[in-house]
């Protein structure tokens, strides 16, 4: 076969390959990312089929186990209530009201404990250090693309 730019002449043929030469390896670049998050995607895919039963079945388990856990303690709260009621001759809106305070300065310490916590390591270490070395090796690509053409 003959190249379609050789019968060309001037400074048109000259031209012409030069363009083609940016335009490949672009097309190349952007055909190695779309293979590489089409990889990813598929990985992501595969892992979300193998997982779907498990979590589904957990999540379940999660929410039931759950209502049991926050009506165990509103049944608490009340049987509190009721004993310290009648074990120190209060009225039970008045001891009500000192368990909900009780409550409330446990959440608020819980709350800052949780907000104190922010130093530590990323949720998903692992993630996004393949993330950033992703990012690397495209930069790396990217800057050898642009270095290897013509100027």
């Amino acid at each position: 076969m003959t190249d379609p730019h050789s019968s060309e002449s001037g400074s048109e043929g000259q031209r012409a390959p030069q363009s083609d030469g940016i335009g490949s390896l672009s097309a190349g670049t952007l055909a190695a990312l779309l293979d590489h998050l089409e990889a990813r995607a598929d990985l992501l895919r595969w892992e979300a089929r193998e997982a779907k039963s498990r979590l589904i079945g957990r999540l379940l388990f999660l929410v039931a186990g759950a209502a049991m856990l926050l009506a165990a303690y509103a049944v608490g709260v009340a049987a509190l209530v009721g004993w310290l009621a009648q074990s120190r001759s209060l009225p039970w809106p008045t001891v009500a009201a000192y368990v909900a305070l009780g409550h409330l300065l446990i959440g608020a310490i819980l709350l800052v404990l949780a907000r104190k916590r922010r130093g530590e390591s990323p949720v998903f270490p692992d993630s996004l250090a393949e993330l950033r070395r992703d990012r690397e090796a495209l930069r790396r690509r990217s800057e050898a693309t642009r270095s290897g053409t013509p100027r």
